[in-house]
C-alpha cells in the first residue's frame, strides 16, 4: 500500500496538539460581518400588503394575478418536499390543484408571523396557514428592486402538534 506522507506531515502537528486550532482559524474580517439590519415601516407595510395581496389572489384562485408577484425562475417546495423550479412549473402545478378541486386550500387563513429583513433588499417572512383540516408554516424569501417586491422562494412545513416535552414556541413580530 502506497500512501502519500504529505497531508500527515501537514495535519500532525494540528492533531498531536502542538499547533492550536485557534492558528489555524481564518479571522473574521469587518466586510464578512453581518451588519444589524432594520425593517423599515415602510418596507414592512410593502411587504404586508404584498401577503395580503397574494392571500387574496389565491382564494380567488387568480393563478395568473397570484403567480405574477413571484420571479421568474422561484423555487417553490410544498408541504409533502417537491421542489418545484420556475413560475412555469408552479403555474402547472398549481392548475392543477385548482383543477383538482381542494375547496379547503383555497380557503385557508393565514397569519403573518414574522417579518424581517435579512440583507439589504432581502427578507424573510414567515406565515402560519391554517385549512381546518391541516395546518402548516410557509417561509418566504422577498427581494425589493426599487420599488418591485418579487417572492423568490416559498418553503411550507406541516405543523405538528407540539409533544409535551417541547419547549414553548415563541412569535417574532
Amino acid at each position: 500500500m502506497n500512501l502519500n506522507a504529505k497531508p500527515f506531515l501537514l495535519l500532525g502537528p494540528l492533531l498531536l496538539g502542538v499547533v492550536s486550532a485557534q492558528a489555524c482559524a481564518v479571522p473574521r474580517t469587518p466586510a464578512m460581518s453581518q451588519p444589524s439590519l432594520t425593517l423599515s415601516p415602510q418596507d414592512e407595510q410593502a411587504l404586508r400588503a404584498l401577503m395580503t395581496e397574494l392571500d387574496q389572489r389565491w382564494h380567488q384562485r387568480d393563478l395568473p394575478a397570484y403567480l405574477a408577484h413571484f420571479s421568474e425562475d422561484a423555487d417553490f417546495v410544498n408541504r409533502a418536499g417537491t421542489w418545484f423550479r420556475g413560475r412555469a412549473a408552479l403555474q402547472q402545478q398549481l392548475q392543477w390543484l385548482v383543477e383538482k378541486g381542494r375547496p379547503e386550500m383555497f380557503a385557508m387563513r393565514t397569519d403573518l408571523e414574522a417579518v424581517r429583513a435579512v440583507a439589504p433588499g432581502v427578507f424573510v417572512l414567515i406565515q402560519h396557514r391554517d385549512e381546518n383540516v391541516r395546518k402548516s408554516r410557509a417561509t418566504f424569501v422577498i427581494t425589493r428592486t426599487g420599488d418591485v417586491l418579487r417572492v423568490q422562494s416559498v418553503s411550507i412545513a406541516p405543523v405538528e402538534p407540539p409533544s409535551p416535552q417541547a419547549p414553548p414556541q415563541t412569535t417574532l413580530r
